[in-house]
């Protein structure tokens, strides 16, 4: 069960939210089925990797402590921003950090895909487009990906209303990121403000 008002993960019974005080009128975690060929999940080994923690704790100084999706086999991270020049709009952003062996191109859209159904499930406040939008940052961190897909997530993502697709791609062994690096045409105004995010949450520390 989740907060409404922030996204926090709730215990049973809880009659206020621990991180933001508010009553517990709580949602339901959303159910997903991820194809199980289409996604391949992180193995313990991976996760208990000195480097796959290291970036971790990175990511939690950067953005607090996560809460853990079990359905997306990821550490979910939330946050708000408001914005006169995003048309006086509150962005209501998800970063869901998972990791992988490999990562090729059915990886990347079945996951950044399920991490925006969560999203738009899950954000508390305002309906989507009353000054109100919802940004999901679908990071797959890992040292084998392939070209296709690096290029998947360096293209234009999928487009929905007053909401944001951003898949990320962490290169482990090589210290780099990759995610989108063009300008759409919708979201226009949100875009550059969408990538430098990305870089300043995700970027791996040497």
């Amino acid at each position: 069960m989740f907060c409404t008002y922030c996204g926090n993960q709730l215990e049973q019974g809880d009659r206020f939210c621990s991180r933001c005080g508010a009553p517990t009128q709580t949602v339901a975690a959303p159910v997903y089925d991820p194809d199980p060929i289409s996604i391949e999940f992180p193995t313990e080994t991976l996760w208990e990797d000195p480097a796959m923690q290291g970036y971790l704790r990175q990511v939690e100084q950067r953005m607090g402590q996560p809460n853990w999706v079990p359905q997306l086999n990821a550490y979910a991270f939330y946050d708000e921003e408001f914005r006169v020049k995003w048309a006086a709009t509150k962005m209501k952003r998800f970063s869901f950090v998972t990791c992988m062996e490999s990562v090729d191109l059915p990886q990347v859209r079945a996951y950044s895909a399920a991490c925006m159904d969560f999203a738009l499930k899950n954000y508390p406040g305002l309906s989507r487009g009353m000054q109100s939008g919802v940004a999901s940052f679908a990071v797959i961190v890992s040292r084998n990906i392939s070209p296709l897909a690096i290029q998947e997530v360096m293209n234009t993502p999928p487009s929905h209303f007053a909401a944001f697709e951003v898949p990320v791609l962490v290169d482990l062994g090589l210290g780099r990121i990759y995610h989108i690096n063009k300008t759409p045409v919708w979201g226009a105004l949100l875009w550059k403000d969408m990538r430098t995010y990305a870089d300043m949450k995700f970027m791996p520390m040497r």
